[in-house]
């Protein structure tokens, strides 16, 4: 599959049963906390703490990372941070296992957590979406320099 076109607004973000099996955990850790709520008030804070630690950890690494595409460029959306780079800054893009790095013309490298490439197809040279992402990517930059 080759990405020729990309409609402004678009969304790429962890796979489906990623985000499912992130928001059920959620759901567990929740009724493990109310369960020791219910057994001792003071425990159940100290676990609530904790709990919230977990949660808050699990929405930075799988249910906030994104890539949106928009006709300036793309804003990447990590953990805490939102970071907007335009189409004429994209120079190099390659897709890995932490995701697809973004090398920018001013040097600085980038990382876009979701979409991602396993390591057994970076093993077996296979092509993946985050390949055809990624190449989308470096032709939209060319061509927005080229514009210049």
């Amino acid at each position: 599959m080759v990405v020729n076109r990309v409609e402004p607004g678009t969304v790429f973000r962890a796979g489906t049963w990623s985000r499912v099996s992130a928001v059920a955990q959620i759901l567990v850790i929740m009724l493990f906390v109310a369960a020791v709520f219910l057994a001792s008030w003071w425990v159940g804070l100290i676990v609530a703490a904790a709990a919230v630690v977990l949660i808050v950890r699990l929405w930075a690494l799988i249910l906030r990372p994104s890539i949106v595409v928009d006709a300036d460029g793309l804003e990447i959306r990590d953990g805490r941070n939102s970071l907007h780079v335009p189409w004429a800054d994209v120079q190099v893009c390659a897709a890995g296992f932490g995701g697809i790095t973004i090398g920018c013309t001013d040097g600085r490298l980038v990382l876009a957590r979701y979409p991602r490439k396993s390591n057994l197809a970076q093993w077996l040279n296979r092509q993946t979406p985050a390949d055809d992402l990624a190449q989308y990517f470096e032709r939209q930059g060319e061509l927005a320099r080229l514009s210049r």
